[in-house]
């Protein structure tokens, strides 16, 4: 499903409002001490990778002028189940461009549905692309049935040089 903005033909959304968390972590440091390791160091490490895709080309990391580390306190029975918090925390803090927006059924011609993916066109370069749908709140009257969405996506275009990205 594509979601089209900025052409007074085709847009099948009359506006998007687009905002961004970078102060999220784009890197996790865990450690515990573990009963059953003797190590002075305890268990545990640096994660910089959630391990998802990225929806398209630059994730947190890249884009962020600064990068910001977690401290991850909590207990787990092993290093495994340590590392495994450390990327669910990681890969949670990755989707960091949030879309917010409505649309009609009629004007889009289908259904937004959370969990699928759809396409941003005519977005700029940083934009456009593909997100996926976070949350849709639906309001069916006799007269039309308008969806209130929220996308998501883990990274942004690149930049076109020369022009301001922000």
């Amino acid at each position: 499903m594509t979601l089209t903005l900025n052409d007074a033909v085709a847009a099948t959304v009359s506006a998007l409002d687009i905002a961004w968390d970078v102060r999220r972590p784009s890197a996790v440091t865990a450690r515990q001490t573990l009963f059953t390791d003797h190590n002075a160091d305890g268990a545990g490490g640096t994660v910089s990778d959630g391990g998802l895709a990225l929806m398209n080309q630059r994730g947190l990391a890249a884009f962020a002028t600064s990068p910001l580390t977690a401290l991850l306190t909590t207990t787990a029975a092993d290093a495994g189940t340590l590392t495994q918090r450390a990327d669910s925390l990681l890969r949670e803090a990755g989707w960091f461009v949030r879309c917010r927006g409505t649309t009609d059924a009629e004007r889009l011609g289908s259904i937004l549905r959370a969990g699928t993916v759809v396409q941003v066109n005519a977005a700029g370069a940083v934009h456009s692309g593909n997100y996926l749908v976070w949350s849709v709140r639906h309001r069916i009257n006799a007269e039309r049935h308008e969806m209130a969405f929220v996308l998501m996506r883990n990274a942004v275009g690149a930049t076109v040089p020369g022009v301001p990205t922000g």
